[in-house]
């Protein structure tokens, strides 16, 4: 019932798009997938009290992919689930080993995707990496985007409860970005709220 016209643009988004899902398939197997530790710095005393994990993707030919680019296929393809539960872990077994190392106390925040939320699995991948890496739940941060949880509510504000009660911190990312609605401040017990700069 109607006239579309081919788009040579969309036709080569869509071939990147296959590119990328088929290279990411063996990312992590070929070590490409990297996670970089951005401090968190008190500006009352500089002194650093916590790592933001931020997953990059080095690969042999197409350089650094952007997470903008790799994050929405891996969540399209179902490959975020595996993705995120290497991240967690690995990013708590790291700042664990700082601690131990150093006596310190740093804290690690580590982003959750919308697709994490639905798949159900969520709070027993939390559950299970602060109990390989012998990290305390008090020293994790779970992030997420107020964009997510306009898409995801409902499953959002269980799941987010489910892993608070664990002892894990919750904090909401870009806010400002979406509906910026304080109503969300309300429904969901956040203990720490991200200000996206945009916003400011």
């Amino acid at each position: 019932g109607r006239i579309e016209f081919f788009n040579p643009e969309m036709h080569q988004k869509a071939i990147t798009i296959m590119r990328l899902d088929s290279e990411l398939h063996h990312a992590m197997e070929r070590g490409e997938l990297q996670i970089y530790y951005q401090p968190v710095v008190d500006t009352n005393n500089n002194t650093v009290g916590g790592f933001e994990a931020l997953l990059r993707w080095e690969h042999p030919e197409m350089g650094s992919v952007s997470p903008e680019k790799f994050i929405p296929v891996a969540e399209a393809t179902g490959l975020i689930g595996k993705i995120g539960e290497w991240v967690l872990n690995e990013a708590c077994r790291q700042v664990h080993q700082w601690n131990e190392q150093y006596g310190s106390h740093f804290f690690i925040s580590v982003n959750i995707s919308g697709k994490q939320i639905d798949d159900g699995g969520l709070v027993d991948t939390v559950r299970q990496a602060l109990s390989s890496s012998e990290l305390p739940a008090g020293l994790l941060h779970c992030e997420v985007t107020e964009s997510t949880l306009v898409r995801h509510k409902e499953s959002a504000a269980r799941v987010l409860n489910e892993i608070q009660q664990l002892g894990v911190h919750i904090s909401i990312d870009d806010f400002g970005t979406g509906y910026s609605s304080l109503t969300y401040l309300h429904q969901f017990s956040f203990d720490i709220l991200k200000i996206d700069q945009s916003f400011v």
